[in-house]
């Protein structure tokens, strides 16, 4: 019955519209305007006459449209958007097969997407990147599908390529799983090409495809082949991307080396990417501070600091600012660990979509647990909780340890009953963790567990201490005072 009415709903559409009504149908996530126009348009249906088909099809009730990212009106830079319910769409992908159009559509449709990731990733790294953050969200279904087009393909240069431009985008969002099953999809593909651009491309793809623990020994071999066809093609060279320049280091972490790490940290400082040479100095802190060098750590990240802020980087920013916090904590300077904290949070709103909320928000509660706040805390830490809710990721390693501030918190109110049950459900779900990734292939992780990254974020080895998300399970703080 359904069917019968699509078929009599398409029936009504001009020719036109039919084509353009297919080919929109390769969109999962809806398309722009100008998406339409890149990827639909030919000499059957000019690049013209795409929005008066548009409003046709929505006059229809084909398409349907939605504001653009998060509910905004597309004054951003990002237009409203343009979609198909699933049954519709089911019936014209249908259509375009059977119109032998398909795998030019997808080739279009890849080659836009490609080319919006590889836009998108710099300026995720410069002022304004919330606009481009917000705006990939936007446009994740249709990404995701131009580059699980590429792998059944076994297109390695461009799944390479993909995931080299989405790389920070997973690192920013903090949402694990389906980047990481991506990523080993693409890194068992072979790429034609050899190039500094393929090399730098492998190693983007390797530490995703690590895991949220950061398993080396899952992509061991492919990273340092990556590695070392990175330094053969530009050996004196800082790589252009963030995550491919923490390859080298996780290597020597790996390999418990850290004045190889550290050698690569001060080459990173005469890099010609100035967010790369702004994280080098946070980097060399990160590292720095597990070999109890805590003095010249904060001097590092100060130094971060300012060039970040001067580059007028959020995320960058924010990221110190969660380390500085941690070296004020250590002094007792609760003030200004919060204060840093707080900043961190306000940047990371600003981002609109930024996956570290909830760890920010964390780490705050713990610190007014310290200064005897309860009431700060309690705010600090349902705001937290809300946060990891809404990143949708389910019973996650963040959601484990914010239950663990939580039993804190309940046990300097008095409720103690309360507290254990919760430490006993997250010990209880932490073994069951523990028992699914025994193996005979792992080894421990050096440095102590996974931790946020430079600064707080989802990249490289803990700062100051291992409260974070993912993988870190010791509580913010000390053993409640008897």
């Amino acid at each position: 019955m359904r069917r019968a009415v699509v078929d009599w709903s398409w029936d009504l559409l001009s020719a036109s519209e039919q084509v353009l009504a297919r080919r929109l149908a390769i969109f999962p996530g809806g398309a722009t305007l100008a998406a339409a126009e890149h990827v639909c348009a030919d000499d059957l249906l000019p690049s013209a006459a795409v929005l008066p088909v548009l409003s046709g099809l929505v006059d229809k009730s084909i398409l349907g449209v939605i504001d653009g990212p998060d509910g905004r009106d597309g004054n951003e830079g990002f237009d409203p958007r343009y979609r198909m319910l699933e049954t519709v769409r089911a019936y014209g992908l249908e259509r375009l097969a059977g119109a032998g159009e398909e795998p030019a559509m997808r080739d279009a449709f890849t080659a836009h997407y490609l080319s919006l990731a590889e836009t998108a990733d710099p300026l995720l790294r410069a002022a304004g990147q919330g606009r481009w953050l917000r705006g990939l969200i936007s446009e994740q279904d249709n990404l995701y599908a131009a580059l699980r087009w590429t792998i059944a393909r076994r297109d390695a240069g461009t799944a390479l390529r993909l995931v080299r431009a989405l790389g920070w985008y997973w690192m920013l969002r903090g949402q694990p799983g389906e980047p990481e099953a991506l990523a080993r999809q693409v890194l068992a593909l072979e790429p034609l090409e050899r190039s500094p651009r393929m090399a730098e491309a492998r190693v983007v793809c390797a530490m995703p495809a690590a895991g949220d623990s950061w398993d080396i020994d899952l992509v061991r071999p492919t990273l340092v082949a990556a590695v070392a066809d990175m330094m053969r093609w530009s050996p004196d060279a800082a790589p252009a991307h963030p995550i491919a320049a923490m390859g080298e280091p996780m290597l020597a972490l790996y390999d418990k080396d850290p004045d190889r790490a550290f050698a690569v940290f001060d080459r990173y400082l005469t890099s010609e990417d100035p967010w790369v040479r702004a994280a080098a100095p946070l980097l060399r802190g990160t590292f720095g501070v597990m070999l109890g060098g805590i003095d010249e750590a904060e001097s590092d990240c100060r130094d971060a600091l300012a060039a970040f802020r001067a580059l007028g980087e959020a995320w960058g920013t924010a990221a110190v600012l969660i380390t500085l916090a941690e070296f004020a904590k250590l002094r007792g300077d609760f003030a200004g660990a919060i204060a840093a904290l707080e900043e961190a949070g306000s940047l990371g709103q600003q981002l609109g979509a930024w996956g570290d909320l909830s760890h920010i928000g964390g780490k705050l509660a713990a610190v007014w647990l310290r200064t005897g706040d309860l009431a700060g805390a309690r705010a600090a830490l349902e705001r937290a909780e809300r946060d990891e809710t809404a990143r949708g990721v389910g019973h996650s390693d963040a959601a484990i340890w914010l239950g663990l501030v939580r039993a804190e918190l309940k046990y300097r109110e008095g409720d103690t009953s309360a507290a254990a049950r919760i430490c006993a459900e997250r010990l209880a779900w932490l073994d069951g963790k523990q028992s699914a990734c025994a193996g005979p292939r792992r080894r421990p992780r050096h440095g102590g567990e996974r931790g946020r990254g430079p600064g707080g974020g989802q990249l490289g080895p803990a700062p100051v201490d291992q409260d974070g998300q993912r993988g870190e399970h010791r509580d913010d703080a000390e053993r409640p005072e008897q």
